[in-house]
């Protein structure tokens, strides 16, 4: 064999061996990664037996004004308040199910719910709001209407880490008790904390009530929580649980959860590992009950169908005028989006630069959503322009409340929203609104109390109950959340608004928007005291089993 020979074969050699290692590595990689996977339990694709999510029936005295309380009025308010109304079947994906319901009955809208709300209660509620977003350490519990009335109300209705009375106000238990941290309290989970003290009677508790113990001077000896309120339950907003359910103490404490089916940090176990979840809307209810009946229910969780309500701002400014007018013959909107970058604001802008024929145009938002990448690109950041003004202030509770009594019309092109407390509020005031046809905007606003923007379903791979979520576990066949809306149909919408709509037509439309608020408002009260009466059933029967026992 010749050299050349020799060292040719020594090259093969050692190529072919390099390539076996190789092979051997890759061998090796692929076998290491698979037991890797195979160790760890996988999610099976069904991962509990599906239980019906329907709440026991319970029937409380109905909240029918005296002057109507006929048999057609009663069995529409049955069948609006059964959350049977609004199941979709279970082999019924919800791309496929396209039965309207109607929320607001005609023979419902005979009446003028806003006499079940007594104005005394609206104001205190509308000062409260504002109370609850400085005093954000505090215990907000429930007071009396009597206590309303009183100068000492909001005295009454506060309790500190250092007050006298602080272990009394903890032993009246209430039967579901809220968890509201300090972090939260902004305007929007204020006034949904703020709906159900008003609805449950209860007590909003910050974590360290959860967290310190309370010195017992008769037994001499410190308590929790826990120990003090060994069977209320405690309702959690969306992701917000801080962990409390881990706690050692909690054991099986009843979980109720309100979720705003938007967010992206709401995942599977939320829903699995709660007792009762609270659904603001047709749609929130129908996307959860389906995502139950795909996924399992192994808590037999119960689902409630509450609709929802917001404090009702402008009767502070009422209080102190005796008549305030709004003007529905001249077309002047406004804008509220705050601090938030879901309201479409940059297609509003888009809008009016291109046509200056728009009517006149008031925007109040949050210095900082000038900041916003959609927004700061706009040379209409401006604070003048020939047909709208832009305020950056923060708005005091009475300027608020100035604005929505005096603002006749209200444009909210919503990408999404929770529920839609600012689109609530002009309903309150019986604002013309204006909003993306698409939920849960257009639940709140209907044909009759409003205009509606065509828009276009946008899917999240972030949304568990989006239709797409890139997760296992998240709902199937569902539209998007989102609404696209674009700014030629905002445009269009205020044009309709202006050009085929007269004053008296207007007018109209801010009646039927303020009775629907109220209609929503004394459902979601009654509700409140279904679930309140459901919660002190279960402790009733968890105190009879420990009794057996």
């Amino acid at each position: 064999m010749t050299e050349n020979s020799s060292k040719f074969l020594w090259r093969s050699f050692q190529r072919h061996r390099t390539y076996l290692i190789l092979t051997c590595l890759i061998v090796i990689t692929v076998y290491n990664l698979s037991s890797f996977y195979f160790t760890i339990p996988s999610e099976p694709l069904t991962a509990y037996e599906f239980h019906e999510t329907n709440p026991p029936p319970i029937d409380l005295y109905l909240p029918l004004n005296g002057t109507f309380s006929d048999s057609v009025a009663e069995k529409e308010l049955r069948k609006v308040l059964d959350e049977r109304t609004y199941d979709v079947p279970l082999h019924t994906s919800l791309l496929d199910w396209d039965r309207r319901i109607e929320l607001y009955p005609k023979a419902l809208m005979k009446t003028n719910w806003t006499n079940e709300l007594p104005f005394g209660e609206s104001l205190y509620f509308a000062k409260l709001q504002q109370i609850c977003m400085t005093k954000k350490d505090a215990i907000i519990r429930s007071i009396t209407p009597i206590q309303m009335q009183m100068e000492s109300s909001f005295t009454d209705a506060l309790v500190f880490k250092n007050d006298s009375a602080l272990l009394s106000v903890l032993r009246d238990c209430s039967a579901i008790d809220v968890y509201f941290p300090e972090g939260l309290r902004g305007h929007g989970y204020c006034e949904d904390a703020l709906a159900y003290l008003r609805g449950l009677k209860t007590r909003l508790l910050p974590r360290w009530v959860f967290t310190e113990t309370f010195y017992d001077a008769a037994d001499d000896r410190n308590l929790t929580y826990f120990e003090i309120c060994p069977s209320t339950a405690v309702l959690f907003f969306n992701h917000y649980w801080d962990r409390l359910n881990e706690m050692e103490k909690w054991q099986e404490r009843p979980i109720y959860l309100m979720p705003n089916i938007e967010m992206y940090e709401l995942n599977a176990e939320h829903l699995w590992r709660s007792n009762v979840v609270l659904a603001k809307t047709v749609d929130a209810y129908q996307r959860i009950t389906k995502w139950y009946q795909q996924n399992g229910n192994p808590r037999s969780t119960v689902v409630f169908y509450t609709r929802h309500t917001t404090s009702n701002i402008a009767t502070i400014s009422r209080s102190l005028v005796n008549s305030i007018e709004k003007d529905f013959d001249n077309v002047q909107i406004t804008h509220t989006p705050g601090g938030s970058c879901q309201k479409n604001t940059h297609r509003i802008c888009s809008c009016w630069e291109r046509d200056s024929s728009m009517p006149s145009l008031d925007i109040f938002l949050d210095p900082e959503l000038l900041r916003w990448e959609a927004l700061s690109r706009y040379p209409w950041r401006r604070t003048n322009h020939s047909n709208y003004k832009l305020y950056t202030k923060d708005l005091s509770s009475r300027d608020y409340s100035d604005l929505l009594a005096h603002s006749a019309f209200f444009l909210c092109p919503s990408k999404m929203e929770g529920y839609g407390h600012y689109i609530n509020q002009a309903r309150a005031a019986g604002g013309v609104i204006i909003t993306s046809n698409a939920p849960p905007m257009n639940e709140l606003v209907t044909s009759t109390s409003g205009i509606l923007i065509p828009v276009l379903n946008e899917s999240s791979e972030k949304q568990l109950l989006g239709g797409k979520y890139g997760v296992l576990f998240g709902l199937k066949n569902a539209p998007g959340i989102a609404a696209n809306v674009h700014s030629s149909e905002i445009c269009e919408a205020v044009t309709r608004l202006v050009s085929k709509t007269s004053a008296k037509e207007r007018e109209m439309m801010s009646q039927e928007a303020k009775k629907q608020y109220a209609f929503d408002t004394n459902f979601f009260l009654h509700k409140m005291k279904i679930i309140q009466t459901f919660a002190m059933e279960n402790i009733a029967k968890k105190s009879e089993l420990l009794t057996e026992n």
